[in-house]
């Protein structure tokens, strides 16, 4: 069980700000405890986009959404495998 719990951790990937042809978006891996493999989320980001004046802006707010996901998802791991 133990050896299961770090092997979780090591397959860990930090949310990235993403850009394709449908726009800006979050993207990001998700622990699902019933399959027990990982998910990719993706979080949409155009409407904030258009609410920023420039991309500079848009960049800086996006970096603290993911920062702010990429912090939520480290003790969530270790909260399933207690």
């Amino acid at each position: 069980m133990l050896q299961q719990n770090f092997g979780a951790l090591r397959k860990y990937v930090p949310a990235e700000l993403k850009h394709n042809s449908k726009g800006w978006y979050i993207e990001y891996y998700r622990l699902n405890p019933i399959l027990d493999e990982y998910e990719r989320i993706r979080l949409m980001m155009n409407r904030e986009r258009k609410r920023c004046k420039t991309l500079t802006e848009f960049k800086l707010h996006s970096e603290i959404v993911v920062l702010t996901t990429s912090c939520v998802q480290v003790p969530m791991i270790w909260m399933l495998y207690r």
